[in-house]
């Protein structure tokens, strides 16, 4: 799959489905209030899994792809420039 649609799917997930990016903001921001040092995209997008598994029943029930994550990520720092030195960059498929 090339850049354009991981982007372009990531986007329309995004759009579909806004509680997932506001729960990952919320993660990481109690990871930094606990002054964990480094923050992992895989670590934070994991506990939304695990929230989003428990809560199923009551709320949503998505499976969030791993593809997603890198852009969850830098939508994060793009919002919140103070974490990007907390996460280690890689560039995705085609950057």
């Amino acid at each position: 799959m090339s850049k354009r649609n991981l982007k372009a799917d990531f986007k329309k997930f995004d759009k579909k489905n806004p509680f997932i990016y506001r729960q990952f903001k919320m993660y990481a921001q109690e990871l930094l209030k606990k002054g964990v040092p480094e923050l992992s995209g895989d670590f934070i997008m994991h506990r939304v899994r695990w929230e989003n598994v428990n809560l199923a029943t009551q709320r949503h029930n998505v499976r969030i792809s791993n593809n997603h994550v890198p852009y969850y990520v830098r939508k994060l720092i793009k919002n919140n420039p103070r974490m990007a030195s907390r996460f280690q960059m890689r560039a995705t498929r085609g950057e």
